[in-house]
């Protein structure tokens, strides 16, 4: 089955799988808790951790490996370990955490007479400790606590960001956003999951929406402390449904933390380079190279660098582009606070 086990590593198909984990997580914040009502299905360190904590590596080794490709959660762990992919301890402490929950989880619903992955809470706690060969509900509670815990480092180990994640819940989202400094969370919110939802062109493939994902955060974080948050995030949602291709330019933003900031600035201080990014998201290639907020060059030095151009259509369209870029620069060393006024003004009369 080549679709699914593949030789080169599906970093798209695991950012998924990370993703599917936050929104459960999101989806049953009442459950995540550990007590009496912890959902011993999706919530931290249950089983769905385990079992996702397995098949992330499976995905990134089983394509080269065929001994890995197997279907139950226990054997694949223990297959895992033999390979030397995951510490022989972590498979078997994952290993009887998972046959635990497992067994837990069917007690619960014979105590309960439903289909239930809830810990109850008072007596009915007490029964399904009692069926389970321990005191009571406390007692069965200190049973399953250390297995949680060590379930959810295993499996946040895998995924060292997520805490500071933006949600995939509506209304923990707009929280998020409106400790970030957003007035009008709805906009925000409504934004964010139109991107999420893969609707622009940019961002359909899974490789988007992850390296979306990665930069969202510290992006988010800019727009909410500019003195603009909701025209600054329209001027982002514009520019992201012009780009063709998203995944350069937001693994760009990951690996260059400072342009995300200065991306911030422009969209929140300067309306109109926003404007111009909106338009023509290419000038922000620009910025890349750091002699972009340099001094512009004297008349000389800019003439050479307008020449090219194999007829003269090529050399107007390599003019045109020279001066944008220029211009988009010099408009941008004021936003960034790296260069005088004035000096500026002479660079544009240029």
């Amino acid at each position: 089955a080549p679709f699914i086990w593949r030789r080169a590593l599906d970093f798209g198909a695991i950012g998924e799988i990370r993703g599917i984990s936050r929104r459960i997580r999101d989806h049953y914040a009442q459950g995540q808790a550990f007590g009496p009502g912890f959902d011993l299905k999706r919530g931290r360190g249950g089983i769905r951790e385990v079992e996702f904590f397995t098949q992330i590596h499976q995905l990134i080794h089983g394509g080269r490996d065929p001994a890995l490709r197997v279907p139950a959660t226990r054997d694949a762990l223990a297959a895992l370990a033999k390979a030397g992919w995951v510490d022989p301890q972590e498979a078997d402490a994952l290993a009887n955490a998972y046959t635990l929950f497992r067994t837990i989880e069917h007690r619960v619903q014979m105590v309960e007479d439903r289909q239930t992955h809830q810990l109850p809470s008072g007596a009915a706690l007490d029964g399904v400790a009692r069926l389970h060969g321990v005191a009571d509900g406390p007692a069965l509670l200190a049973l399953l606590e250390p297995h949680v815990t060590a379930t959810a480092r295993s499996y946040d180990g895998l995924d060292p960001d997520a805490d500071g994640a933006l949600s995939f819940d509506s209304a923990a989202l707009a929280a998020q956003l409106a400790e970030t400094g957003f007035g009008d969370t709805t906009t925000a919110v409504q934004r964010i999951e139109h991107w999420r939802s893969g609707s622009y062109p940019a961002l359909r493939s899974p490789a988007a929406r992850a390296a979306l994902e990665a930069v969202l955060p510290g992006l988010i974080t800019a727009l909410g402390e500019s003195p603009d948050p909701h025209g600054a995030i329209i001027r982002l949602d514009r520019m992201l449904g012009r780009l063709t291709s998203a995944v350069n330019f937001f693994r760009l933003l990951e690996a260059r933390p400072a342009l995300a900031r200065l991306l911030g600035l422009i969209l929140s201080h300067a309306v109109t380079l926003a404007e111009d990014l909106a338009g023509r998201p290419e000038l922000f290639d620009g910025l890349i190279d750091a002699s972009a907020l340099d001094p512009v060059d004297d008349v000389a030095r800019l003439m050479r660098e307008m020449a090219g151009g194999p007829d003269y259509q090529a050399e107007l369209d390599h003019v045109r582009r020279v001066v944008g870029e220029k211009r988009f620069a010099l408009g941008t060393q004021i936003v960034a606070g790296v260069a005088d006024p004035l000096e500026v003004s002479a660079g544009y009369a240029r």
